[in-house]
């Protein structure tokens, strides 16, 4: 029943009735899984249009290990997601929180894809009440990401179910 809910909200994303989703729940029950067939619709139906599937926190750890030696690779990188059509960050949550990934990393990702309204897809093992939690005197750009989360989505989704 769970699904049916993020099911429902995805539908919404290929009708571009909505732009951001956040789903949450134990790894491995099938968010990705599900996500990945909408966006491929997404792009089936518009042949110029680009998508990315994150692994967010490997993404957080090659970017904060590069930060200061190649910022401007990184910074590169982090302009290819903010530009891409589709967005899906996979395992948010899970990446190591602190000031300069909340304020390098994750602040001007999400900022720049929710002002520009691109279809992003947070899938993340934790609600955003525990997502808070984290972020809780880490960076004032912490709640603010909290708060960008919370007055762009319709709901926030937890999904339930047995490993695939």
């Amino acid at each position: 029943q769970s699904f049916a809910l993020y099911m429902r909200e995805l539908m919404n994303m290929l009708k571009g009735e909505t732009y951001l989703i956040y789903a949450y729940g134990m790894t491995g029950i099938g968010k990705l899984k599900t996500a990945i067939p909408f966006v491929t619709h997404m792009l089936n139906d518009d042949k110029s249009k680009t998508a990315g599937v994150l692994d967010f926190p490997a993404f957080v750890r090659s970017a904060s290990a590069d930060y200061f030696e190649k910022k401007e690779s990184v910074d590169t990188y982090l302009q290819h997601y903010v530009n891409v059509d589709v967005l899906v960050l996979d395992g948010f949550g899970n990446e190591e929180i602190n000031k300069l990934v909340i304020e390098s990393i994750i602040f001007p990702l999400l900022s720049a894809r929710i002002r520009q309204k691109k279809p992003t897809i947070i899938l993340a093992g934790v609600s955003i009440n525990d997502l808070r939690s984290l972020y809780l005197g880490r960076s004032v750009r912490g709640q603010q990401i909290v708060d960008l989360i919370r007055s762009n989505i319709k709901d926030e989704i937890y999904l339930q179910g047995t490993t695939l």
